[in-house]
Protein backbone atom coordinates (compact mmCIF):
# COMPACT_ATOMS: atom_id res chain seq x y z
CA UNK A 1 0.00 0.00 0.00
CA UNK A 2 2.81 2.40 0.92
CA UNK A 3 4.62 1.56 -2.33
CA UNK A 4 1.52 2.32 -4.39
CA UNK A 5 1.08 5.58 -2.49
CA UNK A 6 4.64 6.67 -3.33
CA UNK A 7 4.13 5.74 -6.98
CA UNK A 8 1.00 7.87 -7.25
CA UNK A 9 2.68 10.83 -5.55
CA UNK A 10 5.73 10.49 -7.82
CA UNK A 11 3.54 10.44 -10.93
CA UNK A 12 2.04 13.72 -9.73
CA UNK A 13 5.53 15.26 -9.55
CA UNK A 14 5.98 15.14 -5.76
CA UNK A 15 9.73 15.49 -5.34
CA UNK A 16 10.12 13.61 -2.06
CA UNK A 17 8.29 10.61 -3.51
CA UNK A 18 10.50 10.65 -6.62
CA UNK A 19 13.62 10.87 -4.44
CA UNK A 20 12.40 8.01 -2.24
CA UNK A 21 11.90 5.72 -5.24
CA UNK A 22 15.37 6.52 -6.58
CA UNK A 23 17.06 6.15 -3.20
CA UNK A 24 15.56 2.71 -2.57
CA UNK A 25 18.01 1.43 -5.18
CA UNK A 26 20.89 3.89 -4.90
CA UNK A 27 21.23 4.51 -1.16
CA UNK A 28 22.52 0.96 -0.45
CA UNK A 29 25.24 1.68 -3.02
CA UNK A 30 26.34 4.83 -1.20
CA UNK A 31 24.55 7.31 -3.46
CA UNK A 32 21.98 9.87 -2.31
CA UNK A 33 19.51 11.51 -4.70
CA UNK A 34 18.03 14.98 -4.14
CA UNK A 35 15.18 16.06 -6.41
CA UNK A 36 13.74 19.46 -7.41
CA UNK A 37 10.84 20.06 -9.81
CA UNK A 38 9.73 23.44 -11.09
CA UNK A 39 7.95 24.58 -14.28
CA UNK A 40 8.31 21.17 -15.87
CA UNK A 41 12.05 21.13 -15.16
CA UNK A 42 13.11 18.08 -13.14
CA UNK A 43 16.55 18.23 -11.49
CA UNK A 44 18.15 15.19 -9.86
CA UNK A 45 21.43 15.55 -7.97
CA UNK A 46 23.32 12.33 -7.20
CA UNK A 47 26.02 12.42 -4.52
CA UNK A 48 28.46 9.69 -3.50
CA UNK A 49 31.77 9.23 -1.72
CA UNK A 50 33.20 9.07 -5.25
CA UNK A 51 31.72 10.71 -8.33
CA UNK A 52 28.80 8.46 -9.33
CA UNK A 53 29.17 6.68 -12.65
CA UNK A 54 27.39 8.77 -15.28
CA UNK A 55 26.26 6.40 -18.03
CA UNK A 56 24.82 3.70 -15.76
CA UNK A 57 22.96 6.16 -13.56
CA UNK A 58 21.58 8.31 -16.37
CA UNK A 59 20.17 5.21 -18.07
CA UNK A 60 18.67 4.07 -14.75
CA UNK A 61 17.07 7.47 -14.10
CA UNK A 62 15.74 7.78 -17.63
CA UNK A 63 14.16 4.30 -17.60
CA UNK A 64 12.52 4.91 -14.22
CA UNK A 65 11.08 8.28 -15.22
CA UNK A 66 9.71 6.89 -18.47
CA UNK A 67 7.91 4.16 -16.51
CA UNK A 68 6.55 6.70 -14.05
CA UNK A 69 5.27 8.96 -16.87
CA UNK A 70 5.20 12.12 -14.73
CA UNK A 71 2.83 14.54 -16.41
CA UNK A 72 4.26 17.89 -17.47
CA UNK A 73 8.00 17.09 -17.42
CA UNK A 74 9.73 19.17 -20.08
CA UNK A 75 13.36 18.47 -19.33
CA UNK A 76 15.33 16.27 -16.94
CA UNK A 77 18.75 17.41 -15.68
CA UNK A 78 20.89 14.87 -13.80
CA UNK A 79 24.03 15.92 -11.89
CA UNK A 80 26.75 13.84 -10.26
CA UNK A 81 29.26 14.95 -7.64
CA UNK A 82 31.20 13.85 -4.56
CA UNK A 83 29.65 14.44 -1.15
CA UNK A 84 30.66 17.78 0.31
CA UNK A 85 31.73 19.22 -3.05
CA UNK A 86 30.10 22.32 -4.53
CA UNK A 87 31.13 21.55 -8.12
CA UNK A 88 29.56 18.79 -10.19
CA UNK A 89 31.72 16.13 -11.79
CA UNK A 90 29.25 15.74 -14.66
CA UNK A 91 25.74 16.60 -15.77
CA UNK A 92 23.35 15.25 -18.38
CA UNK A 93 19.96 16.35 -19.68
CA UNK A 94 17.24 14.67 -21.71
CA UNK A 95 13.53 14.78 -22.50
CA UNK A 96 11.14 11.92 -21.78
CA UNK A 97 8.91 12.29 -24.84
CA UNK A 98 9.32 13.45 -28.42
CA UNK A 99 6.98 16.38 -27.78
CA UNK A 100 7.49 17.64 -24.21
CA UNK A 101 5.26 20.44 -22.84
CA UNK A 102 6.29 23.92 -23.96
CA UNK A 103 7.61 26.34 -21.38
CA UNK A 104 5.62 29.26 -22.76
CA UNK A 105 2.39 27.36 -22.03
CA UNK A 106 3.22 27.04 -18.31
CA UNK A 107 2.94 30.74 -17.36
CA UNK A 108 6.60 31.04 -16.38
CA UNK A 109 7.61 34.40 -14.85
CA UNK A 110 10.59 36.44 -16.10
CA UNK A 111 12.62 35.58 -13.00
CA UNK A 112 11.87 31.88 -13.41
CA UNK A 113 12.90 32.09 -17.07
CA UNK A 114 16.27 33.54 -16.10
CA UNK A 115 16.75 30.85 -13.46
CA UNK A 116 15.95 28.09 -15.95
CA UNK A 117 18.25 29.67 -18.54
CA UNK A 118 21.13 29.58 -16.04
CA UNK A 119 20.43 25.87 -15.60
CA UNK A 120 20.90 25.29 -19.32
CA UNK A 121 17.25 25.18 -20.38
CA UNK A 122 17.46 25.93 -24.10
CA UNK A 123 13.78 26.88 -24.43
CA UNK A 124 14.15 29.46 -21.65
CA UNK A 125 17.26 30.86 -23.36
CA UNK A 126 15.35 31.05 -26.67
CA UNK A 127 12.42 32.90 -25.08
CA UNK A 128 14.77 35.44 -23.50
CA UNK A 129 16.70 35.90 -26.74
CA UNK A 130 13.52 36.35 -28.77
CA UNK A 131 12.42 39.06 -26.36
CA UNK A 132 15.82 40.79 -26.54
CA UNK A 133 15.85 40.71 -30.36
CA UNK A 134 12.17 41.39 -31.03
CA UNK A 135 12.76 45.09 -31.79
CA UNK A 136 14.94 43.97 -34.71
CA UNK A 137 12.17 41.66 -35.99
CA UNK A 138 14.52 38.69 -35.68
CA UNK A 139 13.66 35.29 -34.26
CA UNK A 140 15.89 32.63 -32.74
CA UNK A 141 16.11 28.92 -32.13
CA UNK A 142 18.43 27.48 -29.50
CA UNK A 143 19.89 24.05 -28.82
CA UNK A 144 22.35 22.84 -26.20
CA UNK A 145 24.39 19.72 -26.92
CA UNK A 146 27.80 18.48 -25.82
CA UNK A 147 28.30 21.63 -23.71
CA UNK A 148 27.87 23.85 -26.79
CA UNK A 149 25.09 26.46 -27.01
CA UNK A 150 23.95 26.84 -30.62
CA UNK A 151 21.93 29.94 -31.48
CA UNK A 152 20.32 30.46 -34.89
CA UNK A 153 19.09 34.01 -35.63
CA UNK A 154 16.64 34.51 -38.48
CA UNK A 155 15.49 37.61 -40.32
CA UNK A 156 13.64 38.24 -43.58
CA UNK A 157 16.80 40.10 -44.48
CA UNK A 158 19.99 38.51 -43.09
CA UNK A 159 20.62 39.80 -39.54
CA UNK A 160 23.55 42.23 -39.36
CA UNK A 161 26.28 40.09 -37.86
CA UNK A 162 27.98 42.46 -35.41
CA UNK A 163 24.69 43.75 -33.99
CA UNK A 164 23.17 40.27 -33.71
CA UNK A 165 26.21 38.76 -32.00
CA UNK A 166 26.55 41.72 -29.62
CA UNK A 167 22.89 41.63 -28.54
CA UNK A 168 22.86 37.85 -28.14
CA UNK A 169 26.13 37.84 -26.20
CA UNK A 170 24.90 40.52 -23.79
CA UNK A 171 22.05 38.23 -22.80
CA UNK A 172 24.38 35.23 -22.55
CA UNK A 173 26.60 37.30 -20.23
CA UNK A 174 23.60 37.99 -17.96
CA UNK A 175 22.63 34.31 -17.89
CA UNK A 176 26.12 33.22 -16.78
CA UNK A 177 25.30 29.55 -17.18
CA UNK A 178 27.97 26.95 -16.34
CA UNK A 179 26.23 24.35 -18.49
CA UNK A 180 27.77 25.33 -21.81
CA UNK A 181 31.45 25.88 -22.53
CA UNK A 182 31.24 27.35 -26.02
CA UNK A 183 28.77 29.32 -28.13
CA UNK A 184 27.96 29.15 -31.84
CA UNK A 185 25.79 31.90 -33.34
CA UNK A 186 24.55 31.64 -36.92
CA UNK A 187 22.73 34.25 -38.98
CA UNK A 188 20.14 33.23 -41.57
CA UNK A 189 18.13 35.09 -44.16
CA UNK A 190 14.64 33.67 -44.61
CA UNK A 191 13.89 34.80 -48.14
CA UNK A 192 15.21 32.26 -49.01
CA UNK A 193 16.54 30.55 -45.86
CA UNK A 194 20.31 30.59 -46.27
CA UNK A 195 23.16 30.60 -43.76
CA UNK A 196 24.92 33.98 -44.06
CA UNK A 197 27.49 34.00 -41.26
CA UNK A 198 28.80 32.06 -38.28
CA UNK A 199 30.52 33.16 -35.06
CA UNK A 200 32.06 30.84 -32.44
CA UNK A 201 33.57 31.67 -29.06
CA UNK A 202 34.18 30.22 -25.61
CA UNK A 203 31.82 30.93 -22.72
CA UNK A 204 34.39 32.64 -20.53
CA UNK A 205 34.55 36.16 -19.11
CA UNK A 206 37.31 37.41 -21.42
CA UNK A 207 35.69 36.31 -24.67
CA UNK A 208 32.20 37.35 -23.56
CA UNK A 209 33.50 40.80 -22.62
CA UNK A 210 35.18 41.15 -26.02
CA UNK A 211 31.99 40.19 -27.84
CA UNK A 212 29.85 42.70 -25.96
CA UNK A 213 32.24 45.66 -26.30
CA UNK A 214 33.99 45.23 -29.66
CA UNK A 215 33.05 44.25 -33.24
CA UNK A 216 32.78 40.48 -33.65
CA UNK A 217 35.08 38.47 -35.87
CA UNK A 218 32.38 36.76 -37.90
CA UNK A 219 33.08 34.01 -40.41
CA UNK A 220 31.37 34.12 -43.78
CA UNK A 221 29.25 31.00 -44.25
CA UNK A 222 31.12 30.02 -47.39
CA UNK A 223 34.34 29.69 -45.39
CA UNK A 224 32.88 28.54 -42.08
CA UNK A 225 34.89 25.97 -40.16
CA UNK A 226 34.27 24.96 -36.56
CA UNK A 227 36.58 23.36 -34.01
CA UNK A 228 36.00 21.82 -30.67
CA UNK A 229 38.39 22.45 -28.80
CA UNK A 230 37.69 6.76 -10.40
CA UNK A 231 33.91 6.15 -10.44
CA UNK A 232 31.68 3.90 -8.34
CA UNK A 233 31.18 0.55 -10.09
CA UNK A 234 28.26 -1.68 -9.22
CA UNK A 235 26.11 -4.41 -10.68
CA UNK A 236 22.92 -4.17 -12.65
CA UNK A 237 20.32 -1.90 -11.08
CA UNK A 238 16.75 -2.96 -10.63
CA UNK A 239 13.92 -0.87 -12.01
CA UNK A 240 12.42 1.67 -9.64
CA UNK A 241 9.32 -0.43 -9.04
Amino acid sequence: MARRHFLELARQGETQAIATLINRNLHPKGILAVVKYDYGYLQICLEGDQIPRQATLVNFIRAGLQRLAIEGVRLVQVYGRCKGQSLFGWHDCFTLTENPPRLQDLGCSADSLKKLARQGDDEAIALLLNEALSHKHWSTTVSLKDHCLKVNIYGEQPPESVTAVTLATRLIAKIRSPFFHCVEIRGYGTAPELLQWLDCFDNDDEEIRAKTTAPSKVTNAAHAKTTRGSSIIFGKLKTWF
